[in-house]
């Protein structure tokens, strides 16, 4: 009785709430799609609309969090075989690595603690799904931004005189850069900076 009710009496309103129900349904399929879904352009698009409204100090974590999120995806993709999705969701995966490079290499003042946090997800991640048998790659860009950002922090610091236990922490950063761990040895350093300022 009540749908006859609203349907006889105003058609608009009807129309509004089915409407508005169809994009809820729609925004709520996407958001559990995947690479190669159908639905995944909308996710997408609802994430550049994310972005689109960051200021431009988030845009660096923003787009981590996103390559995080594709390999999260990754990941469920690989644990039930879906292989046709494989290539479509490494392809974004290595997208959003490149934006977020891009964004890190062009932002003056990131916030190199949320930096260091998501390339840290992002290296754990990574190293999960390699695990499964899934080469990732890609990461190229980050590690040369990371290395752009740990210039300027050795910069700074090459101004300054550092205490014994300084030296200690940066010759740990020494270390982790020989090995690679990028990641680590932005930490040391910015963490040198804030410890000088």
């Amino acid at each position: 009785v009540f749908p006859r009710f609203i349907f006889k009496y105003n058609k608009f309103a009807f129309a509004t709430v089915i409407v508005f129900g169809l994009i809820a349904g729609a925004f709520t399929i996407s958001q559990n799609s995947l690479p190669g879904d159908p639905a995944f352009v909308l996710k997408k698009a609802l994430e550049r609309t994310r972005a689109a409204f960051a200021s431009q100090q988030d845009l660096p974590k923003i787009q981590l969090e996103l390559a995080n999120k594709r390999l999260e995806e990754l990941d469920k993709i690989a644990k039930t075989n879906q292989s046709d999705k494989l290539a479509p969701a490494i392809q974004e995966f290595q997208n959003n690595v490149s934006k977020a490079a891009r964004e890190i290499a062009g932002t003056e003042n990131p916030d190199i603690k949320q930096i260091i946090s998501e390339s840290r997800k992002i290296k754990e991640n990574t190293q999960q799904i390699e695990a499964l048998g899934v080469v990732v790659g890609g990461t190229d860009d980050l590690d040369s931004a990371l290395l752009e950002l740990i210039q300027r922090e050795i910069n700074d610091l090459q101004v300054r005189t550092l205490t014994e236990d300084q030296q200690k922490i940066f010759l740990e950063a020494v270390d982790d850069f020989s090995i690679g761990d990028y990641a680590s040895v932005l930490e040391k350093i910015w963490s040198l900076s804030n410890q000088q300022n």
